[in-house]
């Protein structure tokens, strides 16, 4: 028996009767409640986190779409689904209760075009604007309005060439200091593309880059010679090149990397 109001009444007429059973029911729901949010939480069912779309970290290419669902007055819970198609709908069941969450496109359309921008900067040496310039699509107006500037894609892009790249060594101080690493002595056929090295030892060094079909190649053909000063790396002086007419168009198929502009290093 509780008090109808509060009063320091000992009359029984102003007291009302409560249910014990109801109240032990309610405990035991709220209990129940609690102990069903932390078994979800710990086998991530549902996570208390903001709402949105997520790139699945298991996978490179499918996408997680998190649905955010009003659990009680105080806090949300949110459920995953893991798809490969962009725009799928999410179905799950919270607290037995099934639920379809309509996609934000427009969140997916940039989310889509962030990936795509990535995954471009990873496998291809394309600068910036051109990577940018191949994600661009004709976008209705909410895309269009919240797509990221040119600056803030080029940085993206430049982080992401950078973490791919092999990490180089520190630029030679001198021509004995040139260490050229294995991936860089071989085209991407696997050819010996490293044809000469007269040594670290050697005062003039010379470095000879090419590959034996190129020899092969110019066998019985026209050839023709050029020097450039431009281009020459740290510690040497000209970078020779030999070149091979082929259909009307000329391709360097020798590159010689000399200290100095002699007869002697020439022949």
């Amino acid at each position: 028996m509780i008090p109808k109001k509060s009063s320091a009444s000992t009359n029984p007429k102003d007291f009302r009767p409560i249910s014990v059973t109801g109240c032990l029911a309610k405990l035991a729901g709220n209990l129940i409640q609690r102990r069903l949010v932390k078994f979800m939480e710990e086998n991530n069912l549902l996570i208390m986190q903001q709402s949105g779309f997520h790139k699945k970290r298991q996978t490179k290419d499918n996408l997680i779409q998190k649905s955010t669902e009003q659990f009680n007055r105080k806090k949300k819970a949110s459920g995953y689904s893991y798809t490969d198609k962009v725009g799928d709908n999410c179905y799950f069941h919270i607290l037995h209760e099934e639920h379809l969450d309509e996609p934000n496109m427009s969140k997916i359309y940039l989310l889509e075009r962030r990936r795509f921008i990535k995954e471009r900067a990873a496998n291809s040496d394309d600068k910036a604007r051109k990577i940018v310039s191949l994600a661009e699509k004709p976008y209705d107006d909410p895309v269009r309005v919240n797509l990221p500037s040119y600056s803030s894609c080029r940085q993206v892009i430049q982080r992401e060439q950078k973490s791919k790249k092999p990490e180089y060594p520190k630029e030679p101080e001198t021509l004995a200091d040139i260490d050229i690493l294995d991936l860089l002595k071989t085209t991407l056929n696997n050819e010996s593309f490293l044809f000469y090295d007269s040594g670290a030892s050697e005062k003039e060094r010379f470095l000879i880059f090419t590959t034996k079909s190129n020899l092969k190649k110019i066998e019985g053909n026209a050839i023709y010679c050029d020097g450039t000063f431009s281009i020459a790396p740290k510690n040497f002086y000209q970078v020779y090149t030999v070149h091979l007419m082929v259909k009307n168009q000329l391709f360097a198929v020798i590159y010689a990397f000399l200290p100095r502009k002699t007869q002697a290093i020439h022949f």
